[in-house]
């Protein structure tokens, strides 16, 4: 139930707005109900997973990051924060 959390997260962040872009750590950009359906695939295939506010595509957006299991969280999650 972790993407459960960030799917909590994500709401918290995004404040209900629906124009809000989120990046992947492969670099691609997504819509936030596209970024919902990556965390949970992500959960379900053994990652952790997190959200934060950055910047995407010139806007504040979500940065989204996996990492296995077992293994401590990133510092920074993957992808630009500019």
């Amino acid at each position: 139930m972790e993407w459960a959390n960030a799917w909590n997260d994500l709401f918290d962040l995004t404040k209900g707005r629906w124009n809000v872009r989120c990046m992947l750590p492969d670099y691609s950009v997504i819509s936030v109900d596209d970024c919902q359906g990556w965390l949970q695939d992500s959960a379900y295939s053994g990652f952790r997973v997190a959200v934060r506010a950055g910047f995407v595509l010139g806007r504040p957006g979500i940065l989204a990051t996996r990492w296995p299991a077992g293994e401590m969280a990133p510092s920074e999650p993957e992808g630009s924060t500019e």
